[in-house]
C-alpha cells in the first residue's frame, strides 16, 4: 500500500429520492510507528448531493445514518491495525466499481463498500 489513496464513490441511501446520494471520498494513509506496527488512517468526506430545499433529508440518507456510529455527521474515520484483513477491505474500499462488482454477487459495489466502511468503524484502535 502506497503512503496516501484517495478513491470516491456514489452512495444512494434506499431512503433517498432518485436524485440524492451521497459522494463518499475515502482517503487512506498507512502510518508506520516506532515499534514496528503498522496502521491505517482511513477518512471519510460525505457530500450530499441534493437540492437545497431538501438539505433537511441529509441525515437520513446519510451513509451513516442507523449505524452504531457516534455523531455520524461529523464522523472522519478510524485509525485500524493493519493485517491482512483490513488491508484487503481497504483494497476493496478502494477499488473501481466496475472492478469491484465482479467480485460482490448481487450486492452492488457502492453497498459492498458501505459495509465495508460499517465494518471498519468497529475495529478502531
Amino acid at each position: 500500500m502506497s503512503n496516501i489513496r484517495t478513491s470516491s464513490f456514489i452512495y444512494r441511501s434506499p431512503v433517498a429520492k432518485a436524485d440524492e446520494h451521497y459522494v463518499v471520498t475515502v482517503t487512506v494513509k498507512e502510518l508506520n510507528y516506532s515499534d514496528g506496527k503498522t496502521y491505517i488512517d482511513v477518512n471519510y468526506k460525505f457530500d450530499a448531493m441534493m437540492a437545497k430545499d431538501e438539505r433537511r433529508r441529509h441525515i437520513a440518507t446519510h451513509p451513516l445514518y442507523g449505524s452504531d456510529v457516534n455523531d455520524f455527521l461529523t464522523y472522519e474515520g478510524e485509525i485500524i491495525a493493519k493485517n491482512p484483513m483490513t488491508a484487503l477491505m481497504i483494497e476493496y474500499l478502494l477499488m473501481e466499481d466496475a472492478e469491484l462488482a465482479k467480485i460482490t454477487g448481487h450486492t452492488t459495489a457502492a453497498d459492498y463498500k458501505h459495509k465495508i466502511m460499517l465494518s471498519l468503524s468497529y475495529l478502531w484502535d
